[in-house]
């Protein structure tokens, strides 16, 4: 613990905290940026929860990632029902030494879809740099 600090202030300020990037994206904003992952990151999960679901007359996509690797985070979740998904965590989870805009990109089946979103929590903690 901390020297000088009272019980409650220095158990937090020894504390690590989870953090996360929250983002909606729906069938009009189909790339929206979930935030920038800080360098010396550690990701923890994702989560989706589609409340509605997107409509095109294919199978409709998402993913979680950045220019570069599109599915770093979640690959090929099916977003055609609503509720919370089990998504498919990509090699971009645990350890990240460097930092990154991280976006969502969702990929419609077929026409355009008409009705369709879903709310993206992606989980963290700041480490130390990897040795």
């Amino acid at each position: 613990m901390p020297v000088g600090l009272p019980g409650t202030i220095a158990a937090l300020a020894a504390a690590t905290y989870v953090e996360s990037l929250t983002t909606w994206v729906s069938f009009g904003t189909q790339n929206p940026a979930l935030g920038t992952l800080p360098a010396n990151s550690h990701v923890l999960d994702v989560q989706v929860y589609v409340q509605a679901a997107f409509n095109s007359d294919g199978t409709d996509l998402l993913t979680v990632g950045y220019d570069g690797t599109v599915s770093a985070f979640v690959t090929s979740l099916d977003v055609s029902t609503t509720g919370l998904k089990s998504p498919t965590l990509g090699s971009g989870m645990g350890y990240n030494a460097t930092s990154r805009a991280v976006e969502v990109y969702y990929t419609a089946g077929g026409s355009a879809p008409t009705t369709g979103s879903a709310i993206v929590v992606l989980r963290f903690v700041r480490v130390a740099a990897a040795p």
